[in-house]
């Protein structure tokens, strides 16, 4: 995606956050393992922190590059997640790495009341788990269970819930294509939200390259 238009404007806003120029001003004085794990988890992290997306599922895994243990990776992640304003939760550990949720609180919580009434909540027995945290405690529960991640949890990703209804068969919709996630039914709305998420992690992958900037306002704003 070429880098231009609201990519920009996001990347200037980003720029104009304390925490975030605060947090990327520390990397100067930290070794290039650190350096390139922060850097890694922060462009991972980066549709939920700006693109408005509610959750990002990722494996974490022990790099050479990274020159720490995975206990340390995860302890190192939840306290940049907590500095960035998101949170961080540990599903389980597996032979590969830990499989983690980075996630906007707010934005899990009310996707998970936008879908609690709906067939597939109720189907699949999640109605009963209102918050983000008890929700993924019972995605990681049922992982451990069958050995696989439930899809639901594409709920609390910030998949268009036509496309989990879709993939998981649950409805007659049209398989559209791959865009980031399978697309079923209407394109449009999928291809606006990947385009948005997209956007941001170009936007954060501009603001890692650009020099730091001296007597920077650090007066707190906002993201919005």
């Amino acid at each position: 995606m070429e880098f231009f238009g609201q990519d920009q404007i996001l990347c200037q806003k980003i720029s104009s956050l304390p925490q975030i120029v605060s947090w990327k001003k520390s990397l100067d004085s930290l070794p290039a393992e650190k350096v390139c794990f922060e850097k890694y988890l922060f462009t991972a992290a980066s549709k939920v922190l700006f693109g408005g997306k509610p959750g990002e599922l990722l494996l974490l895994r022990e790099d050479p590059s990274f020159g720490d243990s995975l206990n340390n990776l995860l302890e190192r992640a939840k306290r940049l997640t907590c500095i960035w304003g998101a949170w961080l939760f540990v599903l389980g550990i597996v032979s590969l790495g830990a499989r983690i949720v980075i996630y906007d609180r707010g934005r899990v919580n009310r996707a998970l009341k936008t879908a609690r009434n709906t067939p597939l909540f109720i189907k699949a027995g999640y109605s009963d788990f209102s918050s983000a945290e008890e929700f993924f405690a019972e995605i990681g529960r049922r992982w451990e269970e069958t050995g696989e991640i439930p899809h639901e949890i594409g709920v609390a990703l910030g998949y268009p819930l036509k496309d989990v209804v879709g993939f998981l068969g649950l409805a007659p919709l049209p398989y559209i294509g791959n865009y980031g996630w399978k697309v079923f039914g209407t394109e449009e709305p999928s291809i606006r939200l990947r385009d948005k998420y997209e956007g941001a992690k170009q936007a954060a992958l501009k603001f890692l390259e650009e020099p730091n900037k001296e007597g920077v306002d650090e007066s707190p704003r906002m993201l919005h």
